[in-house]
C-alpha cells in the first residue's frame, strides 16, 4: 500500500484577484501602527493564524538574535511569497511587481534574505536573490543595483562588499 504524499502550502493566505487574503490580516494591519515590542507580539499572533505570513516573518527575522533563526524566518517568508504569486507571475506579463502593493512584502522578504545570505557568506544564494529582484523590478525601486557590481564584460553581476 502506497501512502499518498500531501504537500501542505506554506501559508494559509490566498489571492483574491491581486489582493492577498490571510486570516492574519488583522494583526498585520495592526502592526502598521504599532511600535517596538507590540509589533513583535502582533507578529507572533499573526503566525498563529498564518504560519507563512510574510510580514510577520520579516518582523520576527528583524528581532532574531542569531543568523540561522533569521534565515529560517526569511526563507519561510520567501517560500510563502513564491507559493502565493507563482500562479499569476508566469501567466500574466502585466504583473508589475512593485506597482502592486500586495507583492511588496514578498519582495522585501527576498531583499532581506539576500542580505542575510550575504551576511552568512552564502554569496551565490545572495546574488540569486538580488538578480531575481532586478528581473522582477527592473526600475529597481528597492535600490538593489547598489548591492551588486555592474556586469563585467561577458559576465554576470556580482555582489558588492564594502
Amino acid at each position: 500500500m502506497n501512502a499518498k504524499t500531501v504537500v501542505r502550502p506554506p501559508t494559509t493566505a490566498h489571492l483574491e484577484g491581486w489582493h492577498v487574503v490571510s486570516p492574519a490580516n488583522q494583526f498585520v494591519d495592526a502592526m502598521v501602527e504599532a511600535q517596538g515590542f507590540d509589533r513583535l507580539v502582533l507578529a507572533t499572533r499573526a503566525i498563529r493564524y498564518d504560519p507563512g505570513c510574510i510580514e510577520a516573518l520579516i518582523e520576527l527575522a528583524e528581532h532574531s538574535r542569531d543568523l540561522p533563526t533569521r534565515l529560517r524566518h526569511l526563507e519561510t517568508a520567501v517560500t510563502s511569497g513564491e507559493w502565493l504569486w507563482s500562479c499569476v507571475a508566469g501567466d500574466d506579463a502585466d504583473l508589475t511587481w512593485w506597482g502592486d502593493v500586495d507583492t511588496r512584502p514578498y519582495m522585501r522578504a527576498l531583499h532581506e534574505l539576500g542580505l542575510a545570505y550575504r551576511q552568512a557568506g552564502r554569496l551565490h544564494e545572495s546574488l540569486a536573490c538580488f538578480n531575481r529582484l532586478l528581473v522582477m523590478n527592473p526600475d529597481d525601486h528597492q535600490g538593489i543595483r547598489f548591492l551588486v557590481d555592474p556586469p563585467e564584460e561577458g559576465g554576470s553581476v556580482g555582489p558588492r562588499f564594502r
